[in-house]
């Protein structure tokens, strides 16, 4: 979110998942969801799906300006912080009401 004129621009993010690791070579998996809270106040949630390289998003819903949001995309790893949590990259597109 670094364009100030967009609607998600300094809003935070809270994820909760569960990563699958396997004994064999497969790849990890890693499903969640996530609260996104705006300066405003208003809320939207998305869910997630990754291989902790790639994976996909959705908007599950929203209150006020997010209320009746839809869309989805991608996220790509970027970071791996030392308190456990991620920097990704999210593309993707929504449409507001």
């Amino acid at each position: 979110a670094d364009d100030p004129t967009g609607p998600f621009h300094l809003a935070t993010q809270d994820c909760r998942g569960t990563v699958v690791i396997a004994t064999d070579d497969s790849p990890p998996i890693n499903r969640g969801y996530c609260d996104c809270v705006d300066a405003d106040g208003d809320v939207w949630w998305i869910s997630y799906t990754n291989n902790l390289d790639t994976g996909s998003w959705r908007i599950l819903g929203g209150t006020g300006k997010f209320a009746g949001m839809e869309g989805g995309g991608s996220t790509e790893f970027l970071l791996n912080l030392p308190d456990g949590r991620l920097v990704l990259r999210w593309d993707g597109s929504w449409e507001m009401p």
